[in-house]
């Protein structure tokens, strides 16, 4: 099931096993990921959640809105979907999420409306106004709260 925006979250059984992220063209790391997601949910019992962001980040920043996307939405949303994934959360990248701090993100969107049993992330994942929020805070905070956090590593290929 796809949802789109802030206002979805309402709509989504809390408790969800959770990876955030763009997805654009998934990668082996994307696909271990997804597998660690799949595994976490299965043994939480509950749904895996993608959280991903529309227009993609890069589009925002970039003065003539495009970037080189590998995948539209849609794309992402049936490969996700194929793949095995419960739920997709789209939130829209704007100035409103631009400007939203790291802390006012976990706390409200991720701990108190998702209230996440698991968090699935990649080692170089950061968050929030101006990227503040990272892996070590997470680590803290999934540790205050009871989230179980997973962080993949990042996948180097030798040809």
């Amino acid at each position: 099931m796809l949802y789109r925006g802030l206002a979805a979250i309402n709509k989504i059984k809390p408790g969800a096993a959770v990876a955030i992220g763009n997805f654009d063209g998934m990668h082996i790391g994307h696909k271990k990921l997804l597998a660690t997601l799949k595994e976490t949910a299965k043994q939480y019992d509950t749904e895996s959640l993608v959280i991903l962001f529309e227009p993609h980040p890069k589009e925002y920043f970039n003065k003539q809105g495009t970037c080189s996307r590998i995948m539209s939405l849609k794309e992402k949303y049936l490969y996700l979907r194929q793949y095995g994934i419960d739920l997709v959360l789209c939130l829209r990248f704007n100035s409103q999420l631009l400007n939203t701090s790291h802390q006012i993100f976990f706390n409200s969107i991720l701990k108190d409306q998702l209230q996440v049993q698991a968090l699935i992330l990649g080692s170089n994942f950061c968050f929030g106004k101006n990227r503040l929020g990272n892996i070590d805070y997470l680590k803290l905070e999934s540790r205050l709260n009871n989230i179980d956090l997973h962080v993949i590593q990042s996948c180097v290929v030798n040809k």
